[in-house]
């Protein structure tokens, strides 16, 4: 190089080689990749004796982050006697480096890719930019698409951000640097009743052919609690279907010649499924949600617990939060006939010399989550929301597929959180997947349900992403 040739007829002034990342198609992977940048004095001082140097970049989100130990390497050195004009005299042992190890993901690249332009596209028809989608291999636990919108490129990290940019980032009220699938919190609503259908069976509340009547609502005191439609009489698979809310108020709360759950045990059955704390993720920011009871409200309420407020969590409102990622997580053992995984991202590692492989195997939380013929049930239930139910816009597709809808009211809006939990194929499921669109207006899950469609017409047809999105941003 003409600069090296020079170099010393330019005191001051030094060549230095710096790597730095590319992220290929930075959008659609930003939040599980995460980035890297510069090392700050205390990531330093945590770091330097496994030899780090202040020069160093560092995993700040994401993958990046989590996996920062394998992804670094270790520094090489070359060692030489060299004169007082800096002239080498003698070379010496050199070191070499070695980079980290290869990061192999469980995530499906495609379906990844599919699943945020599809999800983007309904964020244009219902006018908002927030939503997320989860898909988990209920087989081993495995993460195939992790989609958080708006998303942003991270790319723009690599060789350091500029202010501007960052500022538009940061200030942006949609948060594309939030990682929502894994850290919003939201009301899950009518995504929780599958579960309470498992506790309602697993206290011998009442058969699953008992049937309760939904007339719009029901009264207690001077407050009426109201169900989205008249349903009629529905037993168990039926109320799941449908979804309603009387049914669920009933076993529940209680009401008329039915004691009902009781707040405690029903927080017990969605504790053991995974709400209201942290299903342990490969990934950094996960947020545990919140299940609530008496002791909840009195401290951070100061108010007594009432049993509207265990009406209200029997639909998974109220005080009730939870993550796309926990929603996704307490159907996989329902999907799968009772054993519940900790979700993980990471596959395996493979080391760059040595081609040593470190397998990253499934971790099981529980293989009995419940008895199998309650869970039976309730997979009849969520395979009759599609069958005759919330959700027949998917009876046409080449798979089977069972689910449940669900709407969760917020704020004083009156617009809501769309959601749709489903898996396929039902008798051998191999995708949990969660889909949900934030403030959107519409009727019960009118946003989610056709994106679910569209994933699984194109997962479990010819996958060809090009002619689908051509197809359908063809005039009509």
């Amino acid at each position: 190089m003409a600069f090296r040739a020079h170099e010393h007829d330019l005191p001051g002034v030094a060549l230095q080689q710096t790597a730095q990342r590319r992220y290929p198609d930075g959008e659609i992977f930003a939040h599980i990749i995460g980035y890297e940048g510069l090392i700050k004095k205390d990531e330093y001082d945590a770091h330097k004796d496994a030899g780090y140097l202040l020069t160093d970049h560092i995993g700040k989100t994401g993958i990046e982050y989590q996996y920062e130990k394998y992804l670094h390497g270790t520094h090489g050195s070359k060692n030489a006697l060299v004169d007082s004009r800096g002239d080498v005299v003698k070379d010496l042992v050199d070191t070499a480096p070695v980079r980290g190890y290869d990061v192999h993901l469980n995530i499906d690249a495609e379906l990844q890719s599919f699943l945020t332009k599809r999800l983007a596209k309904e964020c244009e028809r219902a006018e908002t930019r927030r939503a997320m989608a989860v898909v988990i291999d209920p087989r081993d636990g495995a993460v195939r698409a992790l989609v958080s919108l708006p998303s942003y490129d991270n790319n723009a990290f690599a060789g350091g951000i500029d202010a501007a940019t960052y500022s538009q980032l940061i200030n942006d009220p949609d948060r594309p640097l939030f990682h929502r699938a894994i850290a919003g919190l939201y009301a899950p609503g009518s995504t929780v009743k599958p579960v309470m259908g498992i506790a309602t069976l697993g206290e011998n509340i009442v058969p699953a052919d008992y049937q309760i009547e939904s007339r719009g609502g029901i009264t207690v005191g001077s407050f009426t609690f109201g169900d989205w439609r008249a349903h009629g009489f529905t037993d168990l698979r039926r109320a799941i279907a449908v979804s309603s809310d009387v049914y669920f108020y009933t076993v529940g709360g209680g009401y008329g010649n039915v004691a009902g759950l009781g707040i405690a045990r029903m927080k017990e059955y969605m504790t053991r499924f995974g709400y209201g704390r942290l299903t342990g993720i490969d990934l950094p920011g996960e947020s545990a949600g919140r299940y609530p009871d008496a002791q909840w409200k009195e401290e951070h309420i100061g108010e007594k617990w009432y049993v509207g407020n265990t009406y209200h969590a029997s639909i998974g409102q109220g005080y009730v939060e939870a993550t796309a990622l926990q929603v996704a997580h307490a159907i996989v053992p329902i999907a799968n006939g009772g054993t519940q995984y900790v979700p993980h991202v990471v596959g395996r590692l493979v080391h760059p010399k040595t081609g040593e492989e470190i397998p990253i195997a499934p971790q099981i939380s529980t293989n009995d989550i419940a008895p199998q013929k309650d869970i039976r049930i309730v997979q009849e239930g969520m395979r009759q929301t599609v069958t005759d139910g919330t959700a027949t816009m998917l009876k046409s597709l080449p798979v089977a597929v069972a689910g449940k809808t669900g709407t969760a009211q917020f704020g004083t809006s009156d617009n809501v959180h769309s959601w749709f939990v489903s898996y396929a194929p039902y008798d051998n499921p191999e995708m949990v997947m969660v889909i949900m669109v934030e403030d959107q207006t519409g009727t019960i899950s009118s946003s989610t349900v056709p994106v679910a469609h569209d994933v699984y017409k194109w997962y479990y047809t010819d996958k060809n992403t090009d002619a689908f999105f051509a197809d359908t941003d063809s005039p009509q």
